[in-house]
């Protein structure tokens, strides 16, 4: 250090401890982002790889008691307009998949949709009594006419 960058008491210029805590900041800031850039790019290419999917059909829940559970999801699918296969590092999966299973006439409420890292999506229901149903649903009864 020369004189110019101390004072008196040779310790250094607080605009000097200033510059150097802002370049440490600027310094964490542009790591962090390249952190999140990087997280970013590499969730974009694998989201798409078979590892990362799972598929429709085999969505863990307890159907309603007077339908099979592949009828049962074959419905949900529909009425969600979902594809065949999940993406499961989608972030949007849980509100979307909550979004089809409310559909459903026979579904009162859609309690819990759980996507774990074991490659399992879980959803736990609660129906309305079959008195309660609506009887006529118009998609489900324009699909079975088909």
């Amino acid at each position: 250090m020369s004189l110019d960058d101390t004072g008196l008491s040779g310790r250094p210029r607080p605009r000097h401890r200033l510059l150097a805590i802002l370049g440490t900041l600027l310094g964490i800031a542009i790591f962090l982002l390249v952190v999140l850039w990087i997280h970013q790019w590499t969730r974009e290419r694998v989201a798409n790889l078979d590892r990362y999917t799972v598929a429709f059909a085999d969505v863990d829940c307890l159907p309603p008691p007077d339908q099979s559970r592949a009828e049962f999801l074959a419905e949900v699918q529909y009425l969600g307009d979902l594809p065949d296969q999940l993406h499961l590092l989608d972030p949007n999966l849980p509100g979307r998949l909550q979004d089809a299973f409310a559909r459903h006439p026979a579904v009162d409420k859609v309690l819990e949709v759980k996507v774990l890292p074991t490659r399992q999506v879980q959803v736990r229901l609660s129906y309305r009594r079959p008195k309660d149903r609506v009887q006529d649903h118009p998609i489900l009864n324009n699909r079975a006419a088909k």
